[in-house]
């Protein structure tokens, strides 16, 4: 992960400072929003300006199958993220990340970790991230942000209990039947045996979860043309439809950094008030 450090964190010792996990997309690693989304210069000018609270900014590598940027990555140190990633899309990263990301930069960082100091948002595959971790975790996050999020997994909701039920009969198929196992097909059907897909499952059981009490902050932002438009679009109906309330940011253009660090630069003073 590559983390953001506001100025004055090392000269007073004693300060302790909010947290935004701020998510990448497909194709993007732990340096795409420093690169691409200009965070580090965003968060500087912002902060300097008096716009938004000095915090700590988290960003991490959501690519399940690669550890690292490529050159950092010592088993793949030439292999580039790539922008079909499937593989970070079936609950792996959502369920990992309270416990191997958010209690590591706790335990490392002077942050304040409650719910009311702690935010998360991401662009596309991180905004589908985004949802499902502050979904799964309704006590964790306080300020929630989707940017051209897609808002569904790999598999599609309606799929998820059908895998599911694949996965537990392959299961007991191995049991009875060991000599099938390894290979393939064992790999790819065995992903579906883990609680891993349940991130996706009892959406609207854990919306009335998550909005009781709601959030200080959901935000959503994409743009006319963006091709995950309608997706967002749903989504922000199904919000509609349980009531439960968001700012929505409707810009021009489509599913690019431009729009990505526009969005950024509007979401930053909104949190932590």
């Amino acid at each position: 992960m590559t983390i953001y450090l506001p100025a004055g964190y090392s000269s007073n010792k004693n300060k302790r400072y909010p947290v935004l996990y701020l998510l990448h997309g497909s194709g993007g690693d732990e340096d795409a929003w420093a690169d691409g989304g200009r965070a580090v210069q965003i968060l500087d000018n912002l902060i300097a300006e008096g716009r938004c609270k000095p915090m700590i900014v988290v960003m991490p590598n959501g690519n399940v199958d690669l550890a690292a940027a490529p050159g950092a990555d010592p088993q793949n140190p030439d292999v580039e993220p790539s922008a079909n990633n499937t593989s970070s899309m079936l609950g792996d990263f959502e369920s990992s990340f309270m416990d191997e990301i958010v209690k590591y930069v706790d335990n490392h960082y002077r942050t304040l970790p409650n719910k009311s100091q702690r935010a998360i948002a991401g662009l596309s595959l991180g905004g589908l991230h985004t949802l499902f971790i502050s979904l799964n975790n309704p006590k964790a996050f306080d300020y929630v942000g989707l940017f051209s999020a897609q808002t569904t997994n790999a598999l599609g909701n309606k799929s998820i209990g059908t895998m599911q039920k694949l996965g537990e009969a392959w299961k007991d198929l191995k049991e009875s039947l060991p000599f099938i196992g390894g290979g393939k097909v064992d790999k790819a059907i065995s992903k579906y045996t883990s609680d891993d897909l349940s991130i996706y499952s009892d959406v609207d059981k854990k919306l009335k979860t998550q909005f009781a009490p709601p959030p200080k902050l959901y935000y959503i932002a994409c743009g006319k043309d963006d091709f995950v438009k309608k997706l967002n679009d749903d989504w922000r109906l199904k919000l509609h439809s349980g009531g439960y309330e968001f700012i929505y940011n409707e810009t021009d253009g489509g599913h690019t950094w431009e729009n990505w660090r526009k969005y950024l630069v509007d979401f930053l003073p909104r949190l932590f008030k």
